[in-house]
């Protein structure tokens, strides 16, 4: 269990702004996973101790994996989170397995995303080349009125 809650606030580590708890410095390993899921609303800050060192129950392991794999859905994940995820998910899918994730259902997912992400970028290099044709013309248009 110690070793999902080190994955689920590895993967959230990304910000820049502080979050100021007596008990965690900046220094410590888990600072920014911990800056970054407050700055994101996935966990609260209702006091100024962290408390890092209790643990949690599996209600409140799914509750917050649950909270961040939403907002994981609802936000533009990169290719890279995806990844990150994906190999996560791969890795420790016999214990997400016991907290009743369903690791087959965030893979399907995970690889529906990359699709989409695949087909967007396809769509993006075609409208940029639409939109370059497009300026061409209007370039033309504008030396035929002068």
């Amino acid at each position: 269990m110690k070793k999902l809650v080190f994955i689920f606030l590895f993967v959230f580590s990304v910000s820049f702004s502080e979050v100021p708890f007596k008990d965690i410095t900046d220094e410590h390993w888990a600072y920014k996973s911990v800056e970054n899921l407050v700055n994101k609303g996935i966990l609260k800050k209702d006091s100024d101790i962290f408390q890092g060192k209790n643990e949690i129950t599996r209600y409140e392991f799914a509750y917050y994996l649950s909270k961040t794999m939403n907002q994981v859905d609802s936000e533009k994940a990169s290719r890279n989170d995806l990844a990150i995820l994906e190999n996560l998910v791969y890795e420790f899918a016999k214990e997400l397995n016991k907290t009743g994730f369903d690791s087959d259902l965030y893979l399907s997912k995970v690889k529906s995303h990359d699709e989409k992400i695949e087909e967007l970028s396809a769509k993006l290099e075609e409208n940029r080349k639409i939109i370059d044709e497009l300026q061409k013309k209007i370039k033309e248009l504008e030396k035929k009125i002068k």
